[in-house]
């Protein structure tokens, strides 16, 4: 058995960042690869990427058409409807889809994750459709906001201001990537200035009793 019975959703805590990871980078890389080949997965949502027993994570279910009881989850001929809480404008009104449909359902994931909601959910199935087309793309919390202008290109109304393809959002995600890497870099270089003796001095500062540093 190649795949843990386990999908994205044990790892969406709120507040979490391995989406960048998983969802930016590994699922996005997916998608512009199927996308090449003339694929629409139609379906991308937590119970559809599963991860390897080494911990990559893989979309699942390309193509399923089923329909179950519980409208919150629900999924019809996989031409029109896909889960409603991760279908895009266009897949609502039965328009032809490309991959950028894809990327609309894969941008309500990172939401969920880093928030602990999902961006658009109304009482019913259809509610939560209506509210797709139409409800205004929520803003992060401040934590995270630095995805947000992410998060608008990804899931913009209109296909034509979503990313072209998944490749150009990945391009994007290994950016932000890498300047949060660089800004925590920078936060700690001061530290790296300071020599085994100004280390020694700060050491014993700290080491005095509180007492000690009103005399």
């Amino acid at each position: 058995m190649l795949f843990e019975r386990s999908d994205i959703s044990p790892h969406s805590q709120p507040g979490t960042r391995p989406w960048v990871r998983i969802v930016g980078e590994t699922i996005g890389g997916c998608l512009d690869f199927v996308r090449r080949k003339g694929i629409v997965h139609r379906d991308i949502k937590p119970a559809n990427i599963l991860f390897h027993f080494d911990g990559t994570p893989i979309p699942s279910d390309f193509g399923v058409a089923t329909q179950v009881a519980d409208d919150s989850n629900l999924t019809l001929d996989g031409k029109t409807f896909g889960s409603p809480y991760y279908l895009s404008p266009e897949q609502a009104q039965s328009k032809p889809l490309d991959g950028r449909s894809d990327l609309y359902g894969l941008g309500i994931v990172p939401f969920e994750m880093l928030t602990g909601r999902k961006p658009y959910a109304g009482a019913s199935a259809m509610d939560t459709i209506v509210a797709h087309l139409t409800a205004p793309i929520p803003r992060l919390p401040p934590p995270v906001q630095r995805y947000q202008d992410l998060l608008e290109r990804m899931i913009a109304k209109s296909p034509e201001e979503r990313f072209a393809a998944a490749a150009e959002m990945v391009a994007r995600v290994r950016e932000l990537r890498r300047s949060a890497t660089a800004r925590a870099s920078s936060g700690t270089a001061h530290l790296r200035r300071f020599s085994p003796a100004s280390w020694a001095v700060v050491a014993a500062a700290v080491s005095r009793p509180h007492w000690a540093c009103s005399s």
